[in-house]
């Protein structure tokens, strides 16, 4: 599914948060989308999600509205990840996985959504956990079963707000390699991220957020050394290994 973005506006009681953003997202990217605080990261994913309706502008998923789509069918067509899970009531990582398959299950679950919510499971290495109090687990385990409940949905389109926050480097990295694998079995994978190294290392795609706008989008030519220092007021020096690229903060310009 192709992703539009066109001339979106959005603020808060006023006070203005994304300004006339546009921006065209494909089918399959894995996108990072990145900038300083308060630039707009999770209002964007939060726009594209349906959860907030821009003030101006559309948001078209090939061609039509998203906010015209009933619940069901957003539920269908969007998985959400918030940085904060909030309150998670106690049930198995099972239980907690299969809550994705909601906007399928009419009267009562049938054994497709077990053996989807079972596959999903395996896929992302939890089996073992699979009958754990979702409760119970470290940060970096509930950050994957909360990935396998938006994947339970089978959405086209998943979105992350933070998805590597408060995990160590470990599970940072296998949080970031996961998402890369769904992004390549065609599921459009769009993360907000602080971290440039990250983002350099897993994503294919980048939109740079400044003041609500778009300071600068596409693939990793945009991470240059001019547009790091001018989108985060700091000075940078930049290495290249291979064909990774490095970003080390120098102090404030």
């Amino acid at each position: 599914m192709h992703l539009s973005i066109n001339n979106i506006t959005f603020g808060y009681n006023g006070w203005p948060v994304l300004d006339h953003l546009t921006e065209e997202i494909h089918k399959g990217d894995f996108v990072a989308i990145v900038g300083p605080n308060g630039s707009g990261k999770s209002t964007l994913l939060r726009c594209i999600d349906g959860i907030l309706k821009p003030q101006a502008g559309s948001i078209l998923l090939d061609q039509e509205d998203v906010h015209h789509l009933d619940r069901p069918s957003r539920a269908k067509t969007f998985g959400y990840v918030p940085q904060e899970s909030g309150h998670t009531p106690p049930a198995t990582v099972f239980d907690t996985v299969l809550m994705g398959r909601k906007p399928y299950i009419g009267w009562r679950v049938r054994e497709r959504d077990k053996q989807i919510t079972s596959r999903i499971i395996h896929q992302l290495h939890i089996e073992d956990i699979a009958m754990k109090d979702v409760n119970k687990l470290s940060g970096g385990q509930k950050q994957r079963v909360f990935i396998a409940r938006a994947l339970a949905q089978q959405p086209e389109i998943l979105l992350l707000d933070e998805p590597t926050a408060n995990l160590d480097l470990r599970h940072q990295l296998e949080v970031l390699q996961l998402l890369q694998e769904v992004s390549q079995n065609n599921i459009t994978t769009m993360v907000a991220i602080h971290d440039l190294n990250l983002a350099a290392q897993y994503c294919s795609r980048f939109i740079m957020l400044k003041d609500g706008k778009i300071f600068s989008s596409g693939n990793k030519e945009i991470l240059t050394k001019e547009n790091i220092e001018s989108l985060y007021n700091v000075k940078v020096k930049i290495f290249h290994a291979e064909d990774r690229v490095f970003f080390v903060p120098q102090g404030k310009k």
